[in-house]
């Protein structure tokens, strides 16, 4: 632990010596196990961080996003080919109280927290696959962090089960699937209090499924590394008109486009303009 006392040097405070920048990167014997776990033929597939964040901080970020007024905040989701440079945060919602927000980076962030939360998973998720710490965080590349806020209350399948992480070139390979990509899932509610049913399955490295909450344990604020090319999905959750349901963040790396068609700028502003218009009356 870094001490929280200063030493005087011209007249000025600084930080101990010892807190450099090279004290903020994780050294590779700290990363060997989690990297076992997730790449290795007989290791899980997975890795959990539990209490990546407290409980405090998971009742703050479930009541904003479960209250937030998304006409205010967000665009209606068209598509993912529609992620572009500077493209708005979006919302897909559905009648059974099904919700996704997506946040981009570059947009001022609807909350603080939120965006410190899923930039800290980012950097380590970077580390742990030897990436530079920020790498695609702001679409440097042809990548961006999209970090999304997900509540599913009633759906038989959410996400059919599916393997992510496919390069496009090689689509017709034997190895089309880039094993070193990762996903990460940041629980935020509990089985068996806020949701019933299955939830987050997953494929294990040696092919056989678990499902997390029944199991595998897993509470609110615990955070799970899982390979993204392993099947995956989002089945038979149920819950109760007051609970919040299954609550999560993930974190994918989504490729963008360079810029949206003519036709979606125009259909962009003519939605501000008529959200602002709509915030006027009721407001």
């Amino acid at each position: 632990m870094y001490s929280h006392e200063y030493s005087s040097l011209a007249g000025e405070k600084r930080f101990p010596e010892d807190f450099t920048y090279n004290g903020l990167m994780l050294p590779q014997e700290a990363l060997r196990d989690c990297r076992l776990a997730l790449y290795h033929s007989s290791g899980s597939g997975y890795f959990i961080v539990r209490r990546f964040i407290d409980p405090s901080q998971v009742s703050h970020i479930c009541s904003l996003w479960s209250t937030a007024d998304p006409i205010a905040s967000h665009e209606r989701f068209p598509g993912k080919s529609h992620f572009f440079r500077n493209c708005p945060n979006y919302i897909s919602e559905d009648s059974e109280g099904n919700k996704t927000y997506f946040n981009f980076p570059w947009n001022a962030p609807l909350d603080q927290l939120t965006f410190a939360v899923a930039v800290q998973v980012h950097v380590l998720r970077n580390l742990i696959t030897g990436r530079m710490p920020y790498f695609s965080l702001f679409g440097d590349g042809k990548e961006v962090l999209d970090y999304r806020v997900i509540f599913t209350r009633a759906s038989e399948t959410w996400i059919a089960p599916h393997r992510d992480a496919a390069n496009y070139e090689r689509r017709f390979e034997k190895g089309r699937y880039d094993l070193s990509r990762l996903q990460a899932t940041l629980f935020l509610s509990e089985k068996g209090v806020d949701y019933d049913g299955v939830g987050f399955k997953f494929e294990r490295n040696d092919g056989n499924s678990v499902v997390f909450g029944t199991d595998v344990n897993i509470s609110s604020g615990d955070l799970v590394f899982w390979r993204h090319n392993n099947l995956h999905s989002v089945e038979d959750v149920h819950s109760g008109e007051e609970d919040i349901g299954f609550a999560r963040m993930i974190f994918p790396a989504e490729s963008i486009v360079t810029s949206p068609s003519r036709f979606d700028s125009v259909r962009r502003r003519l939605r501000g303009r008529l959200g602002r218009l709509y915030r006027k009356l009721v407001g």
